[in-house]
């Protein structure tokens, strides 16, 4: 059993200072990050989650064992949230980012049934200049058939094309411990 400490922030002057080594779960509101990190260490309510968008309003730090973080990041786009507050997530992103210097690994979720947007692009393409240790994660891939799996493998070669996340790409069910299995063993390449 992993001991595990839970520190929410909500400005860069509440991160964490011991330097631990920290990997990023990065995407749209309602993706799957919170839910995504609950499966991966097998505690259901670690991370809250809902099926409203914007659940997660402050930058998440993970600590494990002492060792290791993980962040759950706010999801950008859509959210059912006051205007005011959602503005200011973008800020955080980039204050995560630009201020945390001990990034090993950035797992950037998708959700399997949505398109990718400009936005998306955009943050990619961002986000590539602070690791090469970049990962595409596609979410709910149990919710999709074989024909949308192939549909969506063409759009993600096209999306990470000339990337560092071209070979990086996991494809997670949540019912799935193969999933779990592959997501696991990503992570410990950055420890």
């Amino acid at each position: 059993m992993e001991n595990i400490q839970i520190k929410k922030a909500f400005s860069q002057a509440d991160f964490p200072q011991e330097p631990l080594p920290e990997m990023a779960f990065v995407g749209r509101s309602n993706v799957g990050k919170s839910s995504l990190i609950n499966f991966v260490f097998r505690q259901k309510n670690l991370c809250p989650i809902s099926k409203t968008p914007g659940k997660t309003r402050s930058v998440n730090f993970y600590t494990i064992n002492h060792k290791f973080r993980i962040v759950d990041l706010p999801g950008y786009g859509y959210a059912k949230i006051s205007k005011s507050i959602h503005q200011t997530w973008p800020d955080m992103i980039k204050e995560y980012f630009e201020h945390q210097l001990n990034i090993t690994a950035i797992f950037f979720l998708v959700d399997s049934r949505r398109d990718i947007t400009r936005e998306d692009l955009v943050l990619f393409e961002w986000l590539c200049q602070y690791t090469d240790s970049i990962y595409i994660v596609i979410t709910k891939t149990d919710k999709i058939n074989q024909k949308e799996k192939s549909q969506l493998t063409r759009r993600i070669d096209k999306f990470t094309e000339n990337t560092v996340a071209s070979k990086n790409i996991i494809y997670v069910s949540i019912k799935s411990q193969e999933s779990r299995k592959v997501l696991l063993d990503a992570m410990n390449q950055h420890l």
